[in-house]
């Protein structure tokens, strides 16, 4: 056979994946950035697309990993994600519920980086340290079917430390959504990657 240059730097890939187990996890932000979106009647909206990785315990590294694995299947996407609606302006019912959930957010931010005040500079989020809640989301899409550990929900660190939360309860999928077509804003999870084999992120 002929050999291969820098055999001995090769990891090894059986084809097994890392997977998560429910609960809450302490991440480091890698990126923070306002996204454009569109509906199905092609009105635009934003969303606090905001990715990031593990950094403590046993699962530190993990979307890197499973970032990395990915190029043996040709196409990669970064899997710590979660995209939040930012806080709608008015008074309204709605408005003040999307304030109050926003601000959850941004209080939680606060805590678990001292010294850090929010000033709606997304991309100073970089770098800061974030409690993030996963719970196991049931997906359905061209004949597929499966449940999925997924992110949902950001809390403070020392919520984390402290093990104050339950496990998540599962998500199942409501009967209008089975069998329907998955969009891009319900695979919260996708973002665009580059070409190169490098961490989407500089």
């Amino acid at each position: 056979m002929k050999r291969i240059d820098n055999w001995e730097q090769v990891e090894a890939f059986n084809g097994d994946k890392e997977t998560l187990e429910p609960g809450g996890y302490i991440c480091e932000i890698m990126e923070a950035k306002e996204t454009t979106y569109y509906n199905n009647n092609g009105e635009a909206f934003q969303r606090l697309q905001v990715s990031f990785d593990i950094v403590e315990g046993p699962r530190a590294g993990h979307f890197a990993r499973d970032y990395r694995t990915q190029a043996v299947y040709g196409k990669q996407k970064w899997n710590g994600v979660l995209r939040v609606f930012p806080p709608m302006e008015g008074s309204s019912d709605q408005a003040k519920l999307s304030q109050g959930r926003f601000k959850a957010i941004t209080n939680a931010l606060e805590l678990s980086n001292p010294g850090y005040k929010w000033d709606w500079d997304e991309t100073k989020l970089k770098g800061k340290r974030i409690g993030v809640m996963f719970r196991n989301e049931e997906w359905e899409y061209e004949g597929r079917h499966g449940w999925k550990v997924r992110p949902y929900r950001f809390v403070s660190v020392g919520y984390i430390e402290r093990g104050e939360f339950e496990i998540p309860k599962d998500k199942p999928l409501g009967e209008s959504k089975k069998s329907a077509p998955v969009t891009e804003n319900d695979r919260f999870e996708e973002i665009p990657v580059p070409t190169d084999d490098d961490l989407p992120f500089n």
